[in-house]
């Protein structure tokens, strides 16, 4: 479960879009990554996109929920009267986690590195974390440290433009009913994103909406929702934004993080070549380190001059898909990673002329759910990750039907310039005891093979791309967008014992496709 429901969700969305729209945002640098949310457009306009799913939320919060209607409000902490257990129906946190201060630390930011495709990793020096909301760790009611996000220095592997700040954001959500003796971690997504310092009086730290005009907060005193924070900006602080760059082309990132054990199941991110290591380290937390290229993501804009001029379809995606404003200016966009993104897709498709209107390099993962069946659905520990540069993908797990692994993906079918291809990119990493147990194989070696549906059925060539300590990696490159399904088909050759024997009758069996007796033996 997911605390942030859908209509705390769209009144977050809500804020920080009318925050952007009412704030003067730091002039764009050449260099800079593009930015959908600063495109020029006046007061009476109308903006439909696809943004990605919450990985630049660089905030914490704790919220509670009344225990009757659907009043919700913020928290000031564990301790604040107004969100007392006993008094509320539940208390969810959305928080950031911090770099771990010693080697015992749990639920925290262990390292970040980075290199490129020739050169090895070089550990990132922590600069420091941001000022902003933050809330104690209580361990008696199983509450982790709920932070800011934390900057990084990486000399080694500047950014497109040259900076050599990362900034790195863990967000994860714990969640606690009242009937609950302990909050329970249920999910998170992890980014590291390159910046530029640039120096505004408009940037600000996120902080709490207070006051009493807000027609949705209920009797509370204090709102749900977001001052200080939007999207054009990878992190804000007074007087101080970090502006978004893109990646160098040829960076590598690797990322090791403590988290709480019961978040397992799949995991989804933007990169491309992800190697992925999950190892025990303490009875409540995991270690996870991921390692990857990041993934060039094309991005869609539709805009019009006029809300007058607006179809009564384009008026519905609005209201559907994270309306904000009112009808005379709104922005509007649909998640990347939701099933009904592609709707979106395909209405918007011939009006920006299958064109993408450019792009940004991702680096993010984050947990996406559990599968069906017995194979898929353990959520005692991390089974697989699933990565794409595709414009449009299901967040959730691969579907196994018919002896295939299914995920279906959309994009557009051009570059920002009109005529270069977008190429798309698919990595599959999984246990391979999961996949053992979903074609029921032996530990024998397997293969592998990926068709595109959607463009004739064509067969990419590849192979299991390495099956190292306990994980299966598989990938697919080179294949250009509409709407796909890529299905990926394992195979293993039938495996055939025989027993050998040498003189003074020892004896050895052998197992393989084509078995043969070694040295000194012979077949029995």
């Amino acid at each position: 479960m997911i605390y942030l429901g859908n209509s705390l969700k769209k009144l977050i969305s809500i804020a920080l879009a009318l925050s952007l729209l009412g704030t003067g945002v730091q002039p764009a640098s050449a260099q800079d990554a593009y930015n959908p949310d600063l495109v020029p457009n006046g007061e009476n306009s109308a903006i439909f996109q696809i943004a990605e799913s919450g990985t630049m939320v660089g905030f914490s919060q704790l919220t509670a929920d009344a225990k009757a209607g659907d009043d919700k409000w913020v928290c000031d902490s564990l301790e604040d009267p107004e969100c007392d257990i006993r008094k509320v129906s539940a208390i969810g946190g959305s928080g950031i986690l911090p770099p771990c201060d010693s080697a015992k630390d749990e639920d925290c930011i262990v390292s970040l590195e980075l290199g490129t495709l020739e050169a090895g990793f070089e550990k990132a020096q922590l600069i420091r974390s941001l000022e902003g909301m933050s809330f104690p760790e209580k361990k008696s009611v199983n509450f982790f440290q709920q932070s800011t996000p934390s900057l990084w220095d990486a000399p080694n592997a500047p950014s497109a433009s040259g900076t050599t700040g990362y900034a790195v954001i863990v967000r994860a959500r714990q969640f606690r009913n009242s009937s609950d003796k302990q909050f329970t971690t249920e999910s998170f997504v992890a980014s590291v994103v390159p910046y530029r310092e640039a120096a505004n009086p408009s940037c600000q730290s996120p902080k709490q909406i207070t006051g009493t005009s807000d027609p949705v907060r209920g009797s509370r005193s204090k709102s749900v929702g977001i001052e200080g924070h939007s999207y054009d900006s990878a992190w804000s602080e007074t007087g101080i934004c970090g502006i978004t760059q893109d990646f160098s082309e040829g960076t590598k990132v690797r990322l090791t993080i403590r988290l709480a054990k019961s978040v397992g199941g799949w995991f989804q991110g933007r990169m491309k070549n992800p190697v992925i290591a999950v190892s025990d380290f303490s009875k409540d937390n995991s270690e996870i380190v991921v390692e990857a290229e990041p993934a060039q993501v094309q991005r869609m804009l539709y805009m019009k001059d006029d809300v007058k001029d607006l179809t009564s379809k384009e008026r519905q995606f609005a209201t559907k898909n994270g309306f904000a404003g009112s009808w005379d200016r709104f922005v509007s966009w649909s998640e990347a990673s939701r099933a009904d993104t592609f709707e979106y897709l395909n209405f918007f498709k011939p009006k920006v002329k299958d064109t993408a209107a450019g792009f940004n390099t991702f680096w993010n993962f984050s947990s996406s759910g559990f599968g069906q069946g017995q194979c898929l659905s353990d959520s005692s520990k991390v089974l697989g990750i699933v990565t794409t540069n595709s414009m449009v993908y299901d967040g959730g797990v691969p579907k196994f039907s018919r002896g295939f692994l299914d995920y279906r993906v959309a994009g557009l079918h051009f570059e920002s310039d009109g005529e270069t291809e977008v190429i798309g990119s698919y990595d599959l990493v999984m246990r391979s005891d999961v996949a053992r147990c979903l074609y029921g194989f032996s530990r024998a070696p397997v293969s592998a093979t990926i068709t595109i549906s959607g463009e004739g059925d064509k067969s990419i060539a590849t192979t299991v791309v390495s099956e190292k300590n306990g994980w299966l990696k598989l990938a697919a490159y080179g294949f250009t967008f509409s709407e796909k399904t890529i299905k990926v088909k394992l195979t293993q050759k039938k495996q055939t014992t025989i027993t050998c024997i040498a003189p003074g009758k020892k004896t050895k069996k052998v197992t393989a496709a084509k078995p043969k007796c070694p040295s000194g033996f012979k077949k029995k």
